[in-house]
């Protein structure tokens, strides 16, 4: 065994000195171009790393108005050294009937802010001027649009939909400055793969309260979470508040 291990050791002693072999024999342009790509990504890091800094600067010093009373949002709201005033959005969400998930979200979102806005407005919520009113709503597409699940049946018929296949989350996101002609709407949509879940499975997530106030019937930090197999995109846009995005648009206002 003693042997076996020594040869091992003494192949994997030859290959890396195989490869430094090779590697010393590139051309010098060679060794250049690899030397100057090296140095292009940490310049790139770099700056990418100041303008995040000078995003969270600039968005310090603005006083923000969430229109959700979501315990997700606020926590990521705080996470980030930010103190929202909470004024939870009074309005019906029904999905408008025509319009894609992009502009379904986008209308939803905008909506919710500007009924927060007519609060505030109307002085019935003592807010600084100009303050950032923030809204997002989030929903589900899988050949229709999936907002909230109205009842156990429609819940079901949902996630029986969404397993063992790929579907988009979408979250839109309004950011309305109070008082003020400035506003930014957007979308941004990832996509998700849930595993195969049994009919078991799924009957016994159901018997939790989490599916009726999520679109589509889930929470990807929630409970459900160990049905997900992978994404493609932004994991916090499928929790509904897509932060970095977000940031982004308030340094544009």
């Amino acid at each position: 065994m003693l042997s076996d291990k020594f040869k091992q050791a003494h192949s994997l002693r030859q290959i890396r000195k195989r490869q430094d072999q090779q590697h010393s024999k590139l051309p010098a342009q060679i060794k250049r171009t690899k030397h100057r790509s090296a140095l292009r990504e940490l310049l790139l890091y770099r700056f990418q790393l100041r303008r995040k800094r000078e995003r969270e600067i600039k968005m310090n010093e603005k006083n923000y108005v969430l229109a959700s009373s979501s315990p997700r949002r606020i926590e990521m709201m705080r996470d980030h050294g930010l103190e929202p005033t909470i004024i939870p959005a009074d309005i019906e969400e029904n999905l408008p009937a025509i319009g894609g998930m992009n502009e379904t979200v986008m209308f939803l979102a905008l909506k919710k802010a500007k009924a927060v806005e007519a609060l505030i407005l109307s002085g019935d919520k003592i807010i600084t001027p100009g303050s950032v009113i923030i809204a997002a709503d989030t929903v589900v597409y899988k050949d229709r649009i999936m907002g909230k699940p109205s009842n156990f049946q429609d819940a079901y018929k949902m996630l029986t939909a969404l397993r063992g296949t790929w579907h988009y989350v979408a979250t839109g996101v309004a950011l309305v400055c109070a008082g003020e002609n400035n506003a930014r709407v957007f979308t941004d949509v990832t996509k998700v793969y849930f595993k195969n879940y049994s009919d078991e499975d799924l009957l016994e997530y159901l018997k939790t309260d989490e599916a009726y106030d999520k679109a589509g019937g889930y929470a990807i930090q929630g409970y459900f979470s160990k049905y997900v197999e992978k994404i493609e995109g932004c994991y916090d846009t499928v929790v509904g508040f897509p932060w970095d995005r977000i940031q982004e648009e308030i340094s544009k206002l």
